[in-house]
């Protein structure tokens, strides 16, 4: 198995099955799709569940609420392949993704970090403009990383499974805000030949309540 795609999922019955399609009609064969339902209190399992009935390599989790960042961490436990992929419940990916990615990861990139857009209700563009495909070390990638050149969050990403082992590394519990970065760090330490690319797979979903508009006090 190449990639497991982890999807939490909390109460997103208006968007999950875009998502979940987005990930299975990859044209790629060679990944499972483990969704952790985070104690949803809507219908969006029974949806999911009716939705997928006949689904190979899928395998739903079910949990009491404990955020985001425990449904992740309980995926991971699951996880079989080589490569993690996360994927957020009200998020969807482009076609070919998880080709694109097998291909770079075949040439002998350790991980890769990638563009992504940025999804509003009427229109969508790119997070980053500027980005061009290049080889990293990481050292060298840690710079962008603070100068916020890259985002923190673990969707944009793939790294080996192997990288998630050390039983210490897991997303942080009772964190709200800006829980991706230290994992995410920590990630980028450990990969030796890293590919940043300007590919724009993924869409990520703003909302006005999302962390990523939240102002934070000191």
């Amino acid at each position: 198995m190449v990639f497991s795609v982890i999807i939490p999922n909390f109460n997103n019955k208006h968007y999950i099955l875009g998502c979940l399609d987005s990930v299975y009609y990859q044209e790629f064969d060679d990944f499972e799709i483990i969704l952790v339902d985070d104690g949803s209190t809507d219908e969006s399992m029974e949806i999911i569940e009716r939705h997928t009935i006949g689904w190979r390599n899928f395998k739903i989790v079910n949990k009491e609420n404990g955020g985001v960042s425990s449904a992740r961490n309980n995926g991971m436990d699951l996880a079989i392949g080589e490569y993690l992929v996360f994927v957020d419940g009200d998020d969807w990916l482009e076609p070919g993704y998880l080709r694109f990615a097998y291909e770079k990861l075949k040439q002998g990139y350790d991980s890769i970090v990638f563009n992504y857009h940025r999804a509003y209700e009427i229109d969508s563009y790119l997070a980053y403009e500027n980005l061009t495909e290049k080889e990293f070390t990481s050292s060298e990638i840690i710079p962008l990383f603070f100068k916020q050149v890259i985002s923190n969050a673990p969707w944009n990403k793939i790294f080996p499974r192997s990288s998630y082992e050390n039983p210490a590394l897991r997303f942080p519990q009772g964190v709200t805000v800006g829980e991706d970065a230290v994992m995410t760090f920590e990630l980028l330490m450990n990969s030796s030949n890293l590919l940043l690319t300007n590919r724009a797979f993924y869409n990520y979903r703003e909302t006005p309540n999302s962390a990523t508009n939240s102002k934070v006090s000191d």
